[in-house]
C-alpha cells in the first residue's frame, strides 16, 4: 500500500532514512492512548517510531541530512522539521514542534530490544531491558479516553488538539508517509446520526488503501470484530452509535472504528448465514407506556425443538426469556411469574397493574384464566385472532438470525446441547445495544441501572476456549491450577464472570481468572464431540453407532439412534421435552390403553417395548416409542423370549416410492412446467391406522413407564410390582410387523377418495387430472411431494388432505427438502436441481477430509495388485463398509459421478485392505474439491435418450462392468444412472456390450411406463452404443457366436423392441460417449467434460460439448 511506500538512498544512512518511515493512527485502540490533553509521555502501539514535541526529552540532537519532515494540518497549514534524537532511555526519536504528546511506539521497543509486560489484574505496561526496569505505563482516564500513560512523567500542559498527515521528503522528492498522529477531539454532545456502510462518507473510502497496511488500524478492525461478537452480532449502526454513545465504560473507539473495520475484514460470515432473512417487518417502535413494565409482550418461541418464553418491556425493548418444559397453560403462567418477579425485584411495577399481552393460541387463552386468578396486579390481555403479537414475533425473529449467527461463525459445529446457552446469551446482548426506543441508552441501562465495563465485560465472546482460574486451590497440593473451557454464557449480575463448559468434568462452572487458548479446528472438535460421558454397559454400544451411516434404507439423513438415558445424558431437557411429545400424542390419539394383567386372555400376543432419540436433518430431537419386535412376553414365565427371527424378517415393509419413480416424476414436473409445488409429513403417521388383532399387547418397561408416569401420573396406578406397565394397542405402532402395512392402507384410501389414482408402475405415485390440468403425489411412507401446474388444484388437495390429517406438517415453494435431498425448481428455465450440499459437509466432517483431489480415481482404479506390502494389508471392515455405503448413499441421489468408484468399492466390503482404503479416500477427496455440484435436470421433450457403455474383462474375477444413462432429450442431465458389475462372465466385447444394453434398458422402459401413467403418453427410446459390432448384432440378426441362452435371451428382448420401433439404437463415436465416465477409469479433461454433462452442469454453464 502507497501508505508505507518510501524511496531509499544508497549514500544516506540506513537509520537517518528509516527515521522518515512513521505511522501513527489517528484513533485509539484498548492498550493505545491519544487523548485531547497535551503533554503527556503515552505508550502506543500504533505509530512506528517514537514522537516528541519537546526538546528537553531529548539528547543528540541532529539534523536530517538532505530530507525534512512536513506535517500538515487538516487546516493546510504546514510545520516541517529536520530533527532527531535520543528520547530519555527509548533509543531514536523524531521532533515534532506540533505534535501534541510524546508517543512512545510500541513495535520500535520491540524491535531495538525493549521487554514488554502486561499486567491484565491491575491493568498497566511495563518497559525493561536487561532485566532493568525502565518504565511503568498506567491507565488513565483522560478527557473521557483511556490511555496508557508514564508513570510521573507529565509535561506541562497545552491546549489545542491537532490531527495531521506527515510528508516526508528525500532528494527533493515528496513520498507519502501516513502519521495520523495524536489526538481525537472530544465527542460531540448532539446525537449523530450514523450512516450506513452504503452511506459512508467519500474519505473513507479513498482511504481504504492507506488504511490496509496500518498496523493500528488492523488492530482496531480485530476489536471491533470482537466486540461485533461479544455483543450478539449487532448491526454496525447499532455498534457504532453503542460507541459515540459511550453505553460501554472504557471503551474509546468510534463509528469511524466500525465502518473502517468493516473496509478491512469484510462483513461477517456468521450474520451472512444466520441473518439471510426476508425484509423485516415495519413496527411502530413509539412506546404506548411511561413506566418499565406497564405493558409486556408475550409469545412463544420454538427452537431447535425446544419452546421459550420471550417476553419484551414495551417501554425500554428489554427482552426476558424462559426456557419451557412445554407449551400447558399451567407451565406457561409459572413462566410469566417469573418474569413480572425479575421486575418488581428491580423496582419496575410495585405500584401499578402490570399488563399481558400476547396472541390468541390455546396455551394463552389458559394462562389468561391462571394467572388472572393468582393474582389481581397482573392484566392479561390477547390480540384478536389470526393476528400475531408483533413486538415479540418481531423480537423472536431477532434472536433466531442472532443465534444463527453465533452457530455458523463458530469454528466448528455446536452441538445442540449448547443451543439453550446460546439463546440465553442473544437475550442479554438484546439487552446490552440501544434501540429505537432507548435511543443513546441501553435496555440494561434503563432496567438495571448499570453501565458493562469494557475491561471486564467484553473480553470474551460465545465459544471462546480459555484457561480458568481454578477456586480454592491448595498452595502445597499438586492440584492443576487452571483447567481449559469454553465460553457459553456471562452472568450479568457480577462483572468479569462467566459461565464455562469445562471440557475434562464435562459441567458448566462459573469463572473469573482467564488465559487465552488458541485451538485448532481439529483440537476444538475433539473437545466438542467426546463431551458426553457414557457408562460401561453403554460404551461398545456407542462404538457401534458412530459407525452408522447413512445408506439406502435410511434416507431421511438421520444418522445415530439413542436410548432414553443415553439423550437425556447429552440433550437434558431438550430430551425429556421430545419424549413428553411423543407420549402426548400417543396419549391423545388412544393409541393404546392400560390393562391389569388378569383381564389379559392367555391367547394374546405381549412385546417387549423401546423408545430411542435421534437428532432430525433440522438438528430438531424426535423421540419415538416403538415395539420391540425381538421380544415376546410370556405371561406364565414373566420374562423375555428373544426370537431367532432378524428385524427386517419381522418388518413387513410397505411400499415406498422408487428413487427413479421420483426423479422421473421431477422430469415430467420440468416438462410440464409446474410451478407449484410443497411437502407435507404426516406427524405420528401409524398412529392413525386401527389395529386388525385386537389382542395385542405391549410391556412397558420400568424406565420408560417411570417416564410415562412422571408426564401422565394417571398411569400409575397400573404399575406392576417390577415397575412395568401393560397396555393394550388400539392402533398399528412402530416396530410392530403390520404397522406400515395399516399405514400405507390408510393413506391410499385417503388419496384415492380425494380422488387420485394410483400408478400401476409405482405403488406410491398417484396422479390426479382434472380439466387438463395435473396434480402428482410421491409417497414414502408418511412423507410426501406434491407438484401441481393449476393453483386451484393445488389448493383444493392441501385443503382435502387437512380433512383427513389434520396434524402434518406442510412447506410450500420451489425449494423442498425429501428424502435426504434438496429439490429446487427454477420457472423460468424450467431446471430442477437435486442436492445434497448439508450431508456433503457432515461426511467430509465426520470422516476429517480436508485434502481435496480433482479426480475420483487414478487410472489404476481397477487394478488390485501393488509393489507396497503394506497396502495389502487388511483393515477394520466394519468403518470400510460405513464409509462406502455413506458415499453409495450420495451417488445415487445427486452425484452419479461417483457411483463407478462407489460401485468398485463396494465389491470390497468383506475384506478390503489398504489399497482400497486409499481409493476410497481418494473419492472423499474429489467430494471435498467439488463439494457445490449436483444434478441439472431440464426436460425439452418425454422421448428418452440411453447412453450406454461397457467394459470387458475390467474386474479381477474377468467379469465386465455396465454403465448407462437416462435422459428426458439429449444432454438434458440424468433421470437415471446405472453403473454395475455384470453377473454374466461375455466370451466378448460385443457381448459385454449386448449385456449392458438390455440391462440399462430394463430401467427406460420402467420409466416409459411412470411416463405413461403420469402423461398417457408413449416415449420412445433411443440408444447411443459405440460399438458397430453390437449395434449390427442387434439390427441384422443372430450371430453365429452367440452360444449360451443368457446372451440370446438379451438377444431376442432387444431385437423384439427394435422390431416393434419402440427403440432405435445409434452409433455414437466414443469420445462423446458420456456413459464411459462409468466403466472406465478416466483422468483429466475427458473426465471433467463427461462429468459435467453427467451431472446436467451445461444446461447451467450454457456449454454443449
Amino acid at each position: 500500500a502507497k501508505a508505507c511506500k518510501y524511496k531509499k538512498t544508497q549514500e544516506k544512512e540506513p537509520k537517518v532514512e528509516k527515521a522518515t518511515n512513521v505511522i501513527v493512527d489517528e484513533l485509539v485502540a484498548v492498550n493505545r492512548s491519544i487523548v485531547s490533553n497535551n503533554g503527556y509521555i503515552i505508550f502506543d502501539s500504533g505509530c512506528s517510531k517514537h514522537i516528541t514535541n519537546d526538546l528537553a526529552l531529548m539528547s543528540d540532537v541532529k539534523e536530517i541530512v538532505d530530507g525534512k519532515i512536513i506535517l500538515v494540518g487538516f487546516d493546510g497549514n504546514k510545520s516541517e522539521s529536520k530533527l532527531k534524537g535520543q528520547l530519555l532511555q527509548f533509543g531514536e526519536a523524531i521532533y515534532s514542534e506540533i505534535a501534541q504528546n510524546t508517543l512512545i511506539s510500541q513495535s520500535q521497543l520491540k524491535d531495538t530490544g525493549f521487554n514488554i509486560k502486561y499486567d491484565d489484574e491491575l491493568d498497566f505496561y511495563e518497559v525493561s531491558k536487561d532485566n532493568k526496569l525502565i518504565a511503568k505505563f498506567i491507565r488513565n482516564m483522560l478527557n473521557g479516553h483511556g490511555v496508557y500513560v508514564m508513570d510521573d512523567m507529565k509535561q506541562d500542559q497545552k491546549e489545542n488538539v491537532y490531527n495531521g498527515n506527515m510528508i516526508s521528503v528525500n532528494n527533493n522528492k515528496d513520498v507519502n508517509i501516513d502519521i495520523n498522529v495524536l489526538t481525537r477531539a472530544k465527542k460531540k454532545e448532539q446525537e449523530v446520526q450514523e450512516p450506513s456502510i452504503e452511506e459512508e462518507s467519500d474519505d473513507d473510502e479513498s482511504d481504504l488503501e492507506d488504511i490496509i497496511d496500518n498496523k493500528a488500524s488492523r488492530e482496531r478492525a480485530n476489536i471491533i470484530d470482537k466486540l461485533h461478537k461479544v455483543l450478539g452480532h449487532p448491526s454496525d449502526i447499532v455498534l457504532g452509535k453503542m460507541l459515540d454513545n459511550g453505553n460501554i465504560n472504557g471503551c474509546m473507539l468510534t463509528s469511524k472504528d466500525v465502518r473502517r473495520a468493516r473496509m478491512l475484514i469484510g462483513p461477517c460470515k456468521g450474520c451472512l448465514m444466520g441473518k439471510m432473512t426476508n425484509k423485516s417487518m415495519k413496527l411502530n417502535v413509539r412506546s404506548t407506556r411511561n413506566r418499565i413494565a406497564e405493558l409486556i409482550h408475550a409469545d412463544i418461541m420454538e427452537f431447535a425443538d425446544v419452546q421459550y418464553l420471550i417476553t419484551v418491556d414495551d417501554k425500554t425493548g428489554y427482552v426476558i426469556s424462559v426456557m419451557l418444559s412445554n407449551k400447558r397453560s399451567d407451565t406457561i403462567a409459572d413462566a410469566l411469574q417469573k418474569v413480572v418477579n425479575v421486575y418488581r425485584n428491580l423496582n419496575h411495577g410495585r405500584d401499578f397493574v402490570i399488563e399481558i399481552k400476547s396472541d390468541s393460541e390455546n396455551c394463552f387463552i389458559g394462562t389468561e384464566n391462571i394467572i388472572t386468578y393468582r393474582e389481581a396486579k397482573i392484566k392479561f390481555t390477547t390480540v384478536g385472532p389470526d393476528t400475531h403479537e408483533k413486538v415479540a414475533e418481531r423480537t423472536i425473529r431477532t434472536i433466531k438470525d442472532k443465534v444463527r449467527s453465533i452457530i455458523y461463525s463458530l469454528a466448528v459445529k455446536l452441538p445442540i446441547k449448547f443451543y439453550g446457552y446460546v439463546v440465553e446469551w442473544i437475550v442479554q446482548c438484546i439487552n446490552l445495544v440501544p434501540n429505537n426506543k432507548t435511543n443513546e441508552y441501553t435496555p440494561h441501562e434503563l432496567v438495571i441501572g448499570k453501565k458493562l465495563d469494557y475491561n471486564k465485560d467484553f473480553k470474551l465472546s460465545f465459544g471462546d476456549v480459555a484457561y480458568f482460574k481454578v477456586p480454592y486451590a491448595y498452595t502445597n497440593s499438586v492440584q492443576s491450577r487452571a483447567e481449559i473451557g469454553m465460553v457459553v454464557g456471562r452472568v450479568m449480575n457480577s462483572p468479569g464472570i462467566y459461565k464455562v463448559y469445562l471440557f475434562e468434568r464435562k459441567t458448566v462452572v462459573r469463572r473469573y481468572y482467564y488465559r487465552n487458548l488458541e485451538l485448532n479446528k481439529e483440537q476444538l472438535r475433539e473437545y466438542l464431540t467426546l463431551e458426553d460421558d457414557s457408562d460401561d454397559s453403554d460404551e461398545e454400544s456407542d462404538k457401534k453407532e458412530d459407525l452408522l451411516l447413512e445408506g439406502d434404507g435410511n434416507l431421511n439423513g438421520d444418522i445415530n439412534n439413542l436410548s432414553v438415558k443415553q439423550a437425556i445424558s447429552k440433550y437434558g431437557l431438550i430430551a425429556e421435552k421430545a419424549i413428553y411429545e411423543e407420549f402426548k400424542q400417543i396419549i391423545d390419539k388412544s393409541v393404546f390403553s392400560p390393562e391389569k394383567p388378569n383381564n389379559i386372555a392367555k391367547d394374546s400376543k405381549l412385546y417387549g417395548s423401546l423408545m430411542f432419540l435421534k437428532m432430525k436433518r433440522d438438528e430438531s430431537i424426535k423421540a419415538r416409542f416403538c415395539v420391540n419386535p425381538k421380544k415376546k412376553f410370556d405371561l406364565d414365565k414373566k420374562s423375555f423370549d428373544y426370537l431367532l427371527k432378524t428385524f427386517k424378517e419381522i418388518e413387513n415393509y410397505a411400499p415406498t416410492i422408487n428413487l427413479q419413480t421420483f426423479v422421473t416424476l421431477l422430469g415430467v414436473g420440468s416438462y410440464k412446467r409446474m410451478k407449484y409445488r410443497m411437502s407435507k409429513d404426516v406427524k405420528g403417521a401409524f398412529l392413525n391406522a386401527f389395529m386388525v388383532d385386537k389382542k395385542t399387547y405391549l410391556v412397558i418397561e420400568k424406565d420408560i413407564a417411570d417416564i410415562l408416569i412422571k408426564y401422565f401420573p394417571e398411569y400409575k396406578e397400573y404399575q406392576q410390582d417390577d415397575g412395568s406397565i401393560i397396555v393394550r394397542l388400539n392402533k398399528a405402532l412402530y416396530g410392530l410387523q403390520e404397522a406400515p402395512v395399516r399405514w400405507n392402507e390408510h393413506i391410499t384410501n385417503s388419496l384415492v377418495n380425494i380422488g387420485f389414482k394410483r400408478s400401476k408402475a409405482d405403488d406410491c405415485l398417484f396422479y390426479l387430472n382434472r380439466d387438463g390440468k395435473s396434480l402428482y403425489v410421491s409417497l414414502f411412507v408418511d412423507d410426501l411431494y406434491i407438484l401441481s401446474d393449476d393453483e386451484d388444484l393445488f389448493n383444493y388437495f392441501d385443503e382435502e388432505f387437512t380433512k383427513y390429517y389434520e396434524d402434518h406438517s406442510t412447506h410450500i415453494g420451489n425449494k423442498l427438502d425429501y428424502l435426504g435431498m434438496t429439490i429446487e425448481y427454477d420457472d423460468n428455465t424450467g431446471i430442477t436441481t437435486i442436492s445434497q450440499l448439508d450431508y456433503i459437509d457432515k461426511i467430509l466432517e465426520r470422516y476429517n477430509i480436508d485434502k481435496e483431489s480433482k479426480t475420483p480415481s487414478t487410472l489404476d482404479l481397477f487394478k488390485d495388485d501393488t509393489d507396497v506390502k503394506d497396502d495389502l494389508i487388511k483393515i477394520d471392515t466394519s468403518e470400510y463398509t460405513s464409509m462406502v455405503m455413506s458415499l453409495m448413499y450420495l451417488a445415487k441421489r445427486s452425484r452419479p459421478d461417483i457411483l463407478k468408484e462407489v460401485t468398485y468399492l463396494s465389491t470390497k466390503n468383506l475384506s478390503p485392505t489398504r489399497l482400497d482404503q486409499k481409493k476410497l479416500i481418494r473419492v472423499f477427496e474429489y467430494i471435498n474439491y467439488t463439494k457445490n455440484q449436483y444434478i441439472h435436470i431440464q426436460a425439452d421433450t418425454l422421448d428418452i435418450t440411453m447412453y450406454v457403455d461397457a467394459s470387458y474383462l475390467i474386474h479381477s474375477d474377468l467379469k465386465g462392468h455396465t454403465g448407462g444413462i437416462i435422459m428426458f432429450g439429449d444432454q438434458n442431465g440424468p433421470i437415471a444412472v446405472v453403473s454395475k458389475k455384470q453377473k454374466l462372465l461375455s466370451r466378448s466385447s460385443t457381448e459385454a456390450e449386448l449385456i449392458a444394453i438390455e440391462e440399462v434398458l430394463k430401467v427406460a422402459c420402467y420409466i416409459k411406463e411412470v411416463i405413461f401413467d403420469l402423461t398417457g403418453t408413449y416415449s420412445h427410446i433411443n440408444i447411443y452404443e459405440d460399438n458397430l459390432s453390437t449395434i449390427k448384432l442387434c439390427c441384422n440378426g443372430k450371430s453365429n457366436n452367440i452360444s449360451t441362452k443368457h446372451i440370446m435371451k438379451r438377444y431376442f428382448i432387444i431385437k423384439e423392441y427394435l422390431d416393434e420401433k419402440s427403440i432405435s439404437i445409434v452409433h455414437l463415436k466414443t469420445d462423446q460417449m458420456i456413459a464411459d465416465i462409468l466403466t472406465k477409469a478416466i483422468i483429466g479433461y475427458n473426465f471433467r467434460r463427461f462429468a459435467e454433462l453427467l451431472l446436467g452442469m451445461n444446461l447451467v454453464n450454457l456449454v454443449k460439448w
